[in-house]
């Protein structure tokens, strides 16, 4: 009997030590997500957008983050995901142009948040709607790259493309070089007004 109770004994004790063993081993992992999960933010924007350099002026924001900068806030906000090809060609302009004048660049993945649906897309919509262009229905919907400089909650400036030839249906061929430097030009002029 006095054997039982001792194998008993040492089995519980086993028993505790391998949860408080498996409980740590969970705890360095999930630290070990967090760090790597900064790690990725830091890299993700160069990761998605390769023609941006690895420092670059992009922050990654959540949707609800964006509605908030968008309500109160103050930044350039960018819209876009990394297929549009609109956006990987818009990317590095307005970077070089933040660069300069040492200013953030706050970013949504606009699409994740239309196909999930969320709040914060149906708010930005809300937001952006006086803003955007209507479609046969009435209805509005966010082109990308969709980049806007707010000030405590006020749109003072929102990026347009020129005119759009037919030649000119391709972020190749759009996007010359006179056309990238007057676009650093304004993104820079612009961003003055969140100094």
């Amino acid at each position: 009997m006095e054997t039982k109770n001792i194998v008993l004994a040492v089995a519980g004790v086993l028993v505790v030590a391998f949860f408080i063993a498996l409980i740590a081993y969970n705890l360095d992992d999930s630290v070990s997500e967090t760090e790597d999960s900064s790690l990725m933010n830091d890299l993700g924007m160069h990761e998605a957008y390769p023609e941006l350099p690895e420092d670059n002026q992009f922050i990654e924001e959540s949707g609800d983050e964006i509605v908030s900068r968008f309500s109160s806030g103050s930044g350039v906000i960018f819209l876009g995901f990394k297929e549009c090809p609109w956006c990987q060609r818009t990317a590095p302009l307005i970077n070089q142009a933040a660069e300069s004048e040492d200013v953030p660049i706050y970013y949504l993945d606009i699409r994740q948040e239309r196909e999930n649906e969320s709040l914060a897309y149906q708010e930005i919509v809300r937001i952006l709607s006086p803003h955007l262009p209507k479609d046969e229905e009435g209805g509005v919907r966010i082109s990308t790259p969709d980049i806007s400089i707010v000030k405590d909650g006020e749109i003072l400036w929102r990026y347009e493309l020129d005119a759009v030839t037919e030649a000119e249906q391709t972020p190749e061929t759009y996007w010359t070089e006179e056309r990238e430097e007057r676009a650093i030009t304004q993104f820079k002029e612009e961003m003055n007004a969140l100094q």
